[in-house]
């Protein structure tokens, strides 16, 4: 027996926020051990390279969290507002 993939909206913002949370740990793992060698290299604590990977990590979580909550009103709207027959 196959299984079936869904195609819905909703089916697919769910899976893109999935993938983009698990990028988003990722990227929040790589961050916490690079800012330790990076604040202790850098003279004055400042590190641009790290800002930029705590940065892309903000935009990414700010994006998954957007999937989620797109696909949870997507799938509210389509349980109380009924599908025109065809």
């Amino acid at each position: 027996m196959r299984p079936t993939t869904s195609k819905s909206l909703e089916s697919r913002l769910f899976w893109a926020a999935v993938f983009l949370l698990l990028l988003t740990g990722l990227l929040y793992g790589i961050a916490e051990l690079v800012s330790a060698h990076g604040q202790a290299g850098a003279p004055s604590g400042r590190n641009p390279g790290l800002s930029a990977t705590w940065l892309a990590f903000d935009i990414l979580e700010f994006a998954s969290l957007g999937c989620l909550i797109l696909a949870a009103l997507v799938s509210v709207v389509r349980t109380f507002v009924p599908s025109k027959p065809r």
